[in-house]
């Protein structure tokens, strides 16, 4: 039976008033059938691991934009809207799970079934145009996340090997020369062969990261050598940026399938609130202090602001290197959403069709980093319409359509907060892809 087959049956089970007949027999929750659960502290550690990477690297340039005071006012705010998006999306999944007889749903899933029981039925029939649409941002933000991983490449490769050789060539050469360490590692389809690969990610951004910060602490400068504030003209930027750095809402879905108790990560105190409150720590402590020390010089990554020394080449490198083995993982997202569309339900799982996707977003990739090679409009413009979109626009939508049938007083606050919540995420993406667009245009090889 295929998808549109089952969705009719869906339809057709639905009661006159838009509720669903299909409710839990006993008051147990549904079951999930998993052989390894995740427990609490595994999910806590994905979920630090799925917000904590590399965009960790771009917070001095974030705050380069906001101002010392104003970007960790702005970063603090925006670390607490992310938490409660995702948490409005892990809710209504749950909610929908229960109401739906399912052991877990993914974020599809999630605003398929949301459209499904929403607003008493009578809007139903966009169901799939809802899962489309998840479907659609989840694939151009991490898509987005992989196209900046090879300009933080190329632009390591250049820096370090410019240096040292003499030779200057242009960064496009170094985006397609980078196709050639990247396909190798980024065509492997299984999860378990990419395992090691993460390890080792983990392990050389760690070592990059602690010699970063000893790069920072070893010359402070006061903390009035840098402005406050900045022109509000900046601030998309900082909003863009910050959005990059925080969000993992594309993530947290697969850890709350797997988790034995999904109930901990949101009930309060939840394992989410924990994870996120370590995450936007993080992120406040390298974009003050990243700042702090390097100013309006601050790059868009700061391990491109460390000196030339061995020492520093050798982070630069170990950076890179992580960033490059964690590709594989991060395309791993676009990849399942775009075979999900293409393939046939009677294609086999070794299909050589599904290399061929791979091959062809992989060069997509590095396609686009050429075309386009200027890191700091890229991380903007992802930000801006990728993770706006993804991490605040779409939860907000699917908990209004949810909760438009079960939640009395609906109208009174759900509708507010949503409709407002889903216009700041467009004032932000219009916004900063404007900017992003200006920083392309304006500095392409930046």
């Amino acid at each position: 039976m295929d998808r549109k087959e089952k969705f009719v049956i869906q339809l057709n089970n639905s009661a006159t008033d838009g509720t669903i007949k299909n409710k839990l027999s006993s008051e147990s929750p549904p079951q999930r059938n998993l052989t390894h659960y995740t427990s609490d502290l595994g999910a806590l550690l994905h979920i630090v691991k799925g917000s904590l990477g590399a965009g960790l690297l771009a917070m001095p340039f974030a705050f380069k934009n906001a101002g010392l005071i104003m970007g960790t006012i702005g970063l603090v705010i925006t670390g607490i809207i992310v938490t409660h998006t995702t948490a409005m999306l892990i809710n209504c999944s749950q909610g929908l799970c229960e109401i739906f007889n399912r052991g877990s749903m993914s974020y599809a899933d999630t605003a398929e079934y949301a459209f499904l029981h929403g607003f008493k039925g009578r809007v139903k029939h966009h169901a799939p145009k809802a899962r489309m649409m998840a479907n659609f941002f989840l694939f151009i933000t991490y898509y987005g996340v992989n196209i900046c991983y090879v300009l933080l490449i190329a632009e390591t490769a250049q820096q370090v090997l410019e240096k040292h050789t003499g030779f200057r060539f242009d960064i496009r050469w170094y985006t397609f020369a980078s196709l050639f360490i990247i396909y190798p590692v980024s065509i492997i389809r299984w999860m378990k062969f990419l395992v090691p690969f993460s390890a080792a990610a983990n392990s050389l951004l760690c070592i990059g990261l602690f010699m970063v910060f000893w790069e920072i602490f070893r010359k402070i400068p006061p903390i009035d050598s840098v402005p406050s504030s900045k022109p509000l003209e900046f601030l998309p930027i900082f909003i863009a940026t910050a959005f990059l750095s925080l969000e993992g809402v594309g993530t947290i879905m697969p850890v709350e399938n797997e988790m034995k108790n999904p109930k901990h990560l949101t009930n309060r105190p939840g394992l989410m609130y924990y994870g996120m409150v370590v995450v936007v720590l993080a992120n406040t402590v390298v974009g003050f202090f990243g700042y702090l020390r390097y100013g309006d010089a601050s790059e868009a990554v700061i391990s491109l602001n460390l000196p030339d020394d061995w020492l520093s080449e050798a982070v630069k490198l170990s950076i890179a290197l992580s960033i490059l083995f964690t590709f594989g993982l991060q395309l791993t997202v676009s990849v399942k959403v775009v075979w999900d569309g293409v393939s046939k339900p009677t294609d086999s799982d070794d299909s050589w069709f599904y290399y061929v996707v791979r091959s062809l977003l992989i060069f997509g990739c590095v396609g686009i980093a050429t075309a386009l090679p200027s890191l700091k409009g890229v991380i903007g413009l992802i930000g801006s319409v990728g993770f706006s979109m993804l991490g605040i626009f779409c939860p907000a939508l699917i908990e209004l359509t949810y909760l438009s049938t079960s939640q009395p007083g609906f109208v009174q606050w759900y509708l507010i907060k949503d409709v407002t919540l889903m216009v700041f995420s467009l004032f932000c993406g219009i916004v900063g892809t404007y900017s992003s667009i200006l920083e392309i245009w304006y500095n392409p090889h930046k």
